[in-house]
């Protein structure tokens, strides 16, 4: 795990009397903070697309094709419930004119679908995409994530914090000033780890097994901090 702070603003407010009462000064930074870590998670999406003269004969092969993917990653270790389909379309492209046919337009019955697979050994993502590419669907890509986010953040949040600390201090000193407390804090909203998304375009043959390298993931956190401080 890796730890990284990057300097982003700092102001020196001093603000004056109002009424006879004395406003202390103060320093508002904003410090950021990241966090490397390697993934636990990856997901591959998988399409199916399949275009028939009926519309029975679309489904059935979809179907069918859907089926020897499914049973090819159960081969694998998979359970149905690490499959989810995440839309399934079905369309009517009547063919026209012999002179108005368009190249790359599907024309007749259209069955198409995509599929999640959530894979927890990521070890096996080159043999899920080998063995999905196998059974004559496509690859859409592969994302890698964390399944604790809010660890990683949590761990950002308080490089941030630290990082603010030591621009505050530094702002202070060079104004001859001293820290007193922490006036408020804040911080943006937490974001995802940046993972790493590979799409497929062609197969990898049958003789060369796909390898992925799962690398790792980023997440990054700020914070903007106000102190006070006095001479």
């Amino acid at each position: 795990m890796k730890f990284a702070s990057l300097f982003l603003a700092a102001s020196l407010a001093i603000v004056p009397s109002v009424g006879g009462a004395a406003t202390p000064p103060t320093v508002t930074v904003t410090g950021q903070g990241s966090v490397t870590h390697a993934p636990d998670t990856a997901t591959v999406s998988l399409g199916i697309t399949v275009t028939q003269e009926t519309a029975e004969n679309a489904t059935t092969q979809s179907n069918s094709r859907f089926n020897d993917v499914r049973n090819r990653l159960r081969a694998l270790g998979l359970s149905d419930g690490d499959l989810t389909t995440t839309s399934y379309n079905f369309n009517f492209q009547p063919r026209p004119e012999p002179a108005q046919v368009q190249t790359g337009v599907r024309y007749g019955y259209t069955a198409s679908r995509t599929i999640d697979v959530r894979i927890a050994n990521l070890s096996i993502v080159g043999k899920v995409v080998d063995a999905a590419v196998g059974a004559g669907a496509d690859v859409n890509g592969v994302t890698f994530s964390y399944s604790r986010p809010r660890e990683l953040y949590a761990q950002a949040l308080k490089a941030a914090v630290a990082d603010a600390l030591v621009q505050a201090q530094a702002l202070a000193s060079a104004a001859h000033l001293r820290i007193v407390r922490v006036v408020s804090m804040d911080t943006g909203f937490a974001p995802r780890p940046v993972g790493v998304m590979m799409r497929a375009a062609m197969p990898a043959p049958a003789a060369i097994p796909t390898e992925i390298a799962p690398g790792t993931l980023t997440v990054q956190a700020d914070a903007t901090v106000t102190y006070e401080v006095e001479p």
